[in-house]
């Protein structure tokens, strides 16, 4: 299965949900944590922060299609995931004829990298993970080794002051104390060196190089080195990058991408490294798509989109780039995903993909916005802290503080729920003191065994429950 994945380039979002639990338990199994000072640092810098916010931006947003993979069509042809956004009987080619077309009416003119960070950083998040490059090869900085990039000669864009869209938003989140998280493809279906000349314009195109590097090494070492150059600027000209986001498309490790991030640290010695499903180079375990069950001690990051599925032309998929017409999730269940990742020791990079004109679409940061106001209040019992046994039980989510003197626990509203008089939690721990975290008042609680109970004063019990409360105790 994982041979036929490698070579069909099946997307993530079509796979069975036991082949991605699998994965996800073999990497676990495999994981190799970093050995050096300033890689372990930066992990447990990692695991302070929690909530990311991965945005993929490229040509794909501004026709409102899957990212790159109209490009790709040689899997699943009897349901097309790669093109379900176009009309059914779009050839092959006519696709690929208006995608070429796409970077000359690149013009997002109401792109403010100031206000994405300021909605970002005020709903919680704490880094950014860009996508640099995508599978299509349009690089998203000014990049000096290709043309095809926001820069280039054919993008009208290319003389704004945020041209180089990579610097401006990067400038924005440091600026309000936001790590940066550098996404980049390995795969490049403009390069040469990798889908040869004439490929790409075949029906059958695949994710996959056009060749097999060891039949033409030549080819594939100076894709290689055209790789490298690219890394190297963004390592040495963009500022501090605190981990190397390589997505698929071709083998990491043929590739070389251990040894040139081994090169890269050098320029910075605490990138951590997550090149997914290799086992090697992978500071992080991503699965995609997909929540655990239970608890992983290992660092994980669940990388998900916050657009839901919507049907189109008799399709129901989503992306990860922008689509029309677009539902989000609501403040709700961002909050309760994020609490569900965080008890089970994880971090959320949770996918927003900006409109053609360059804002984050205003649906979605409506629900940013109630977001925001929720964790005024409760970011503290999650930004910084660890797990702790039970982590997720029934509809109780557990985070401690660092030094183990408080333990959070989160009771999750069902919509339209109102709080109960009496909650009824696990905790083996010996409790002293009671706070609800919304109102900074001590409550009465009585303890016997491993339960846990808790009660609300009059006035309190029966307010409207607003997404989740959490209790303090010490």
């Amino acid at each position: 299965m994982a041979n036929e994945i490698n070579e069909k380039g099946i997307d993530a979002q079509m796979m069975e949900r036991e082949y991605l639990l699998n994965q996800f338990k073999k990497d676990v199994a495999n994981y190799q944590p970093p050995t050096t000072p300033e890689l372990l640092e930066q992990i447990e810098w990692f695991r302070d922060q929690k909530f990311g916010l991965m945005v993929h931006w490229g040509l794909y947003n501004e026709v409102g299609i899957k990212e790159s993979w109209p490009l790709v069509e040689d899997a699943f042809k009897e349901e097309p995931w790669t093109k379900w956004q176009f009309k059914p009987g779009t050839t092959n080619l006519e696709v690929k004829e208006m995608y070429a077309q796409l970077h000359k009416g690149f013009l997002p003119l109401r792109f403010d990298p100031q206000d994405w960070a300021d909605a970002a950083y005020a709903a919680g998040f704490r880094y950014l993970i860009f996508t640099t490059k995508h599978h299509d090869g349009f690089c998203m900085w000014d990049t000096k080794t290709t043309d095809y990039k926001v820069t280039g000669s054919e993008v009208p864009w290319r003389t704004n002051k945020n041209a180089d869209i990579t610097k401006a938003l990067f400038d924005a989140f440091r600026a309000k104390g936001m790590g940066i998280s550098l996404y980049y493809s390995r795969a490049d279906f403009d390069c040469p060196y990798y889908w040869e000349e004439g490929y790409r314009w075949k029906d059958g195109t695949a994710r996959v190089p056009s060749y097999d590097p060891e039949e033409k090494p030549e080819t594939w070492q100076r894709f290689k080195d055209f790789v490298f150059a690219q890394l190297k600027e963004l390592v040495s000209d963009y500022g501090r990058i605190d981990s190397l986001w390589y997505d698929g498309g071709c083998d990491g490790v043929q590739l070389g991408l251990p040894e040139m991030t081994e090169e890269l640290r050098k320029i910075q010695p605490w990138m951590l490294g997550v090149l997914r499903g290799d086992g090697v180079c992978e500071d992080i375990i991503t699965p995609e798509t997909l929540i655990p069950e239970e608890y992983v001690a290992v660092p994980w990051e669940a990388c998900t989109v916050m657009g839901k599925k919507h049907p189109e032309y008799g399709q129901d998929y989503v992306s990860f780039g922008y689509s029309y017409d677009q539902d989000y999730m609501s403040a709700w269940e961002i909050a309760h995903l994020l609490l569900d990742v965080v008890a089970k020791g994880g971090n959320l990079a949770l996918n927003l993909a900006p409109q053609p004109d360059g804002r984050l679409p205003y649906r979605a940061l409506r629900e940013l916005e109630v977001l925001a106001k929720w964790m005024e209040i409760f970011a503290p019992a999650i930004h910084g802290t660890r797990s702790i046994a039970p982590y997720r039980t029934g509809k109780y989510a557990y985070t401690r503080s660092k030094d183990s003197k408080m333990v959070h626990v989160f009771y999750l509203y069902d919509e339209g729920e109102a709080a109960p008089a009496t909650y009824e939690m696990v905790y083996s721990g010996q409790a002293q003191s009671v706070t609800d975290m919304r109102t900074g008042r001590e409550l009465r609680f009585e303890q016997s065994g491993d339960c846990l109970k808790v009660y609300l004063p009059e006035g309190l019990a029966g307010r409207p429950g607003d997404i989740a409360d959490c209790f303090v105790i010490r």
